[in-house]
C-alpha cells in the first residue's frame, strides 16, 4: 500500500494545476487591461491588453512600481485610496487616472482595484483592471463646453429669454429679461407671466393665446409695463412645450415702433405733398408696374377717380398719341422706364369721360432703392392747352403775316424791274432792291413753311423720282451763285429712285448748296456725293473752308438757331430747321459733320422706291 502514496498525491496536484494554469489564461487573455499588483504597489503580472494600453511588454512592466506608469498629479490620490482598500475601509475602488505610456504620450484610464485575500483573509495582492477612456472623456470634454457655450449664449442673448411653469409662473429667465423689464432675476421668479402685462383686457387675450396647441408657435406683439411704470412694446416668439411650460424670446421693440412711426409720419407727409401738387402725379407703386396711384390733381385731368391700386393698364385705355392713335401698354412712359429707357418729355391726350382730350406732357423716371433695382416709377404729367392755343395763334399770325407780306413785295419788284426799263441810270440801286425782295421773298417762304409744318398742315406730292438727274438740276439751278467755285457731283452705285416730293426736296438741296457756297472758302470745290450702296439712299453736301465749333453741331437743326461769330451769313435761321423736317418727313434722316479748318458735310437718308417702268 505504501508503494501506492506517491501516485495519489500526484493525481491530487494535478487538477489544480490545470486549474490554475486556466486562470492564468484567462487573466492574459482577459479583453479589458488585467494587472496583478503587489501590496507595495509593485507590478507583478500584467495581461496582453494592458501591455497593450501602457505602451510596454510584460517584461518591462514586472517589478515595476505602478507609480510609474501613472502621471505624478495623480500619484498621491492613488496611495491614499490603495491604503484605505488594504486596511479594510473600502472593499473596492474606482479611480480615473492618466498614465503614461512608454513613448511620452498620455491616455485617460478608469482603473478599478479590489485585494486577493488567503484562506485566512489576509490581502495578499491587488488586482486591478484598465479601461481606456481616453475618447469618452474627450467627448465629455466637449459636451462639457457646449453646454457651458450654449448657457453663455443663452444668458448673453440680446433678447430676454422666459420659461414659465404650468401655473404661469416664471421658473427660469435670462439677463436681458432682468435688464429689459428693469426686475432682478430673483424678483422675476416670483412673478407670472400676466403681472408683466398692464391691463385686464390685455391679460386675458395673453392667456387665451397660451391655450395654444403646444405643437404651433406663435408670435404677437404685446404691451408689456417695466418696473417703473413706463409701457414697453414687445414681440413675444413662444412656444407651448410638450411637458405644458411656457417658453418665449422676447423682443423690447420700443426703437422699431419710434422708427415705424416716424416712417409713417413721413410718408402720410409725403403724401399730402403729392396730393396736394399743382401737377399731375401718377406713382406705380410695384416692380410689376400694374398698381398704380394718382394724384388730385391727375384725377382732376383725367376726369375721374381712381382707387388707390388702380390697374396701370386701365391708365392705356385712357391716353392717346397727340394724332389720336391709341397707346399700348408697353409704350406708356411709366413701362417705359422700368425697363430703364430714357423718355424725354413727351406730348400725349388724355381722354376724358366727357369727350374730351386734353393735351398734356408727361414726363417719367423710373424709382430705384439702394441697391439700383427699380421698385416702381413716378410719372409727371400737366395739361398744355394754354401753350397749345398760344402755339395755334403764333403759327396762324405767321401764316398771315408772310402771305400779307407777299403782295407788297412782289409789287416792289415789278415796280423796281418797270423803274429799271425806262431809267438805266438807276440800275444798281435798283438791282440793290430786287436782291432784298428776293431775300424777304425767302424769308416769308420759310415762314409760311414753318407755320405749314408746325401746324402739321404740310402735304406731300410724292412721287417716284431720278434723284441723280433731280441733284443735277438743283445744282444747275445754284451753280451761277457760286461765283470762284465749282460742283463735282459723283455717283456711287446706280442711279436710284426716290418716292419723293421732287419740289420739296429740291428745296432742300438748294438750302445746303447755298449754305455751301456761302461758308465755303472760295475757289475750292463744292463736292456732291450721291450713295445708292446700302439700304437708303444718301446725299452728302461737302464744301472747304473753316468749318463749324463742334459744340454747334448738336444745335444747327434747331429752329432760329443761327451760327455766330466770323464772316457768318445772318439769316432767320429757319432753312436747316425746315431742311430737317422736309427729310424727316419722307422717313429720312438729316445730320451735320465738320472739321474746323477743313471741311464741312451736311448729309440726308431718303428710303428707295420701285424704278419707273420703261
Amino acid at each position: 500500500m505504501r508503494s501506492h502514496q506517491p501516485h495519489h498525491r500526484h493525481a491530487a496536484r494535478r487538477p489544480v494545476q490545470e486549474t490554475r494554469d486556466l486562470y492564468a489564461l484567462v487573466f492574459d487573455e482577459a479583453p479589458r487591461g488585467m494587472v496583478l499588483q503587489a501590496l507595495d504597489g509593485r507590478l507583478l503580472r500584467a495581461n496582453r491588453a494592458a501591455c497593450e494600453f501602457l505602451g510596454r511588454s510584460a517584461d518591462e512592466l514586472t517589478g515595476l512600481l505602478f507609480d510609474a506608469v501613472v502621471s505624478p498629479d495623480d500619484v498621491d490620490a492613488d496611495r491614499l485610496l490603495a491604503q484605505r482598500l488594504i486596511r479594510g475601509e473600502i472593499p473596492r475602488y474606482e479611480i480615473q487616472k492618466r498614465c503614461l505610456r512608454r513613448d511620452g504620450t498620455s491616455i485617460q484610464a478608469l482603473l478599478a482595484f479590489s485585494l486577493v485575500r488567503d484562506g485566512q483573509g489576509r490581502p495578499q495582492y491587488r488586482i486591478g483592471e484598465i479601461d481606456d477612456v481616453t475618447e469618452r472623456v474627450a467627448c465629455e470634454a466637449a459636451l462639457r463646453a457646449s453646454e457651458a457655450g450654449l448657457r453663455d449664449l443663452v444668458e448673453q442673448a440680446p433678447d430676454g429669454i422666459f420659461v414659465a411653469d404650468l401655473q404661469g409662473r416664471y421658473t427660469w429667465v435670462n439677463a436681458a429679461a432682468s435688464t429689459m423689464t428693469g426686475y432682478s432675476r430673483d424678483e422675476l421668479l416670483a412673478m407670472s407671466i400676466v403681472d408683466l402685462i398692464p391691463s385686464e383686457r390685455g391679460r386675458q387675450s395673453f392667456l387665451q393665446e397660451t391655450q395654444l396647441p403646444h405643437s404651433r408657435p406663435f408670435r404677437s406683439e404685446w404691451t408689456w409695463v417695466r418696473r417703473g411704470g413706463e409701457s414697453m412694446p414687445v414681440e413675444v416668439s413662444s412656444k407651448i412645450l410638450p411637458d405644458g411650460r411656457w417658453q418665449a424670446f422676447v423682443r423690447d421693440i420700443t426703437e422699431r415702433k419710434r422708427v415705424e412711426l416716424e416712417r409713417e409720419s413721413a410718408l402720410k407727409w409725403l403724401w399730402t405733398v403729392v396730393e396736394q401738387c399743382p401737377v399731375g402725379i401718377t406713382l406705380v407703386m410695384n416692380k410689376a408696374g400694374t398698381k398704380t396711384m394718382t394724384n388730385l390733381r391727375g384725377q382732376r385731368l383725367f376726369g375721374r377717380a381712381f382707387s388707390r391700386e388702380t390697374d396701370t393698364a386701365e391708365y392705356a385705355t385712357l391716353v392717346r398719341t397727340p394724332d389720336g392713335r391709341p397707346l399700348s401698354l408697353p409704350d406708356m412712359p411709366s413701362q417705359r422706364v422700368m425697363r430703364r429707357e430714357i423718355v424725354a418729355p413727351v406730348e400725349l391726350l388724355l381722354c376724358r369721360p366727357d369727350g374730351r382730350q386734353i393735351p398734356s406732357l408727361f414726363n417719367a423716371a423710373a424709382l430705384v432703392d439702394a441697391h439700383g433695382e427699380v421698385q416702381g416709377a413716378v410719372v409727371v404729367f400737366e395739361d398744355i392747352t394754354p401753350q397749345k392755343e398760344l402755339e395755334r395763334l403764333r403759327t396762324e399770325w405767321s401764316s398771315i403775316v408772310a402771305h400779307d407780306l407777299r403782295q407788297p413785295l412782289n409789287a416792289i419788284a415789278v415796280h423796281a424791274q418797270l423803274i429799271a426799263m425806262g431809267a438805266p441810270a438807276l440800275e444798281a440801286p435798283l438791282r440793290r432792291i430786287s436782291q432784298a425782295v428776293v431775300r424777304l421773298n425767302r424769308m416769308v417762304h420759310d415762314l409760311l413753311d414753318l407755320s405749314q409744318l408746325e401746324a402739321r398742315r404740310l402735304v406731300l406730292a410724292q412721287e417716284n423720282v431720278d434723284l441723280v438727274s433731280l441733284v443735277s438740276r438743283t445744282v444747275d439751278l445754284v451753280a451761277p451763285q457760286a461765283v470762284g467755285s465749282h460742283f463735282e457731283l459723283r455717283v456711287y452705285g446706280e442711279a436710284p429712285f426716290v418716292a419723293v416730293d421732287p419740289d420739296r426736296i429740291a428745296q432742300v438741296l438748294e438750302n445746303l448748296l447755298s449754305n455751301a457756297i456761302k461758308y465755303g472758302a472760295v475757289g475750292t470745290p463744292i463736292v456732291v456725293d450721291i450713295d445708292t450702296t446700302g439700304v437708303d439712299v444718301a446725299v452728302a453736301v461737302t464744301n472747304e473752308g473753316p468749318g463749324l465749333d463742334p459744340a454747334e453741331l448738336p444745335h444747327l437743326f434747331n429752329r432760329f438757331y443761327r451760327v455766330e461769330g466770323g464772316t457768318r451769313v445772318k439769316g432767320v435761321g429757319l432753312g436747316l430747321y425746315i431742311a430737317r423736317e422736309l427729310i424727316e418727313a419722307h422717313g429720312g434722316h438729316v445730320a451735320a459733320e465738320s472739321v474746323p479748318g477743313e471741311k464741312t458735310t451736311f448729309r440726308f437718308t431718303l428710303p428707295r422706291a420701285a424704278p419707273v417702268p420703261a
